[in-house]
């Protein structure tokens, strides 16, 4: 893969991921938002601002990317997909990404992951260098930025699927039928 066709395959992964996660935030009615599974889990809400924390904070760190001459590890690749989409192993956020009550509605929180996101496909669009001669900070280490790019775009992924727990619970269900 030349690196313009890598930097396109982020690109499109990008917008993919925003595409999904706000197809399925924008479909979820915000009476139902509030709706926790289980003590002490997460609601659609509390996903929706976790991914618009990320979002941001990951931007912060896409735009202090260092230069890098090591070698990339490309081991790494074929992992980041595998932990990021994996919700059988529950990650903890830390605490400058966990919810805190910070958007109103859905339809807020949408509009503030929409206009991030935005942002950053377009620094990524503009970047126009090889993605794997930079590295960034990430919460469980360094990756390239070529990496910490693609876990990007593969967190709102995981929460969106987080979220299609939520709305196959128990508690989920009496509330629409109840």
């Amino acid at each position: 893969m030349t690196l313009e066709e890598r930097n396109q395959a982020l690109l499109v992964e990008l917008c993919s991921s925003r595409d999904r996660f706000l197809s399925l935030l924008e479909s979820l009615p915000e009476s139902l938002r509030g709706i926790r599974p289980a003590e002490g889990a997460w609601s659609i809400m509390d996903c929706a601002e976790h991914v618009c924390l990320v979002e941001e904070l990951m931007s912060v760190s896409l735009q202090k990317r260092r230069s890098t001459n090591a070698e990339p590890d490309l081991g790494k690749d074929a992992v980041i997909p595998k932990v990021a989409l994996d919700r059988s192993r529950k990650i903890v956020a830390p605490e400058r990404a966990r919810p805190t009550g910070r958007y109103q509605s859905l339809a807020e929180a949408a509009e503030a992951f929409r206009s991030g996101r935005e942002q950053n496909i377009a620094l990524v669009a503009s970047l126009g260098e090889d993605l794997r001669r930079s590295t960034c900070l990430h919460p469980m280490g360094v990756f390239d930025t070529y990496q910490f790019v693609r876990i990007m775009a593969l967190h709102p992924q995981r929460h969106a699927a987080q979220m299609e727990e939520i709305m196959n619970s128990a508690a989920y269900r009496a509330a629409t039928h109840g």
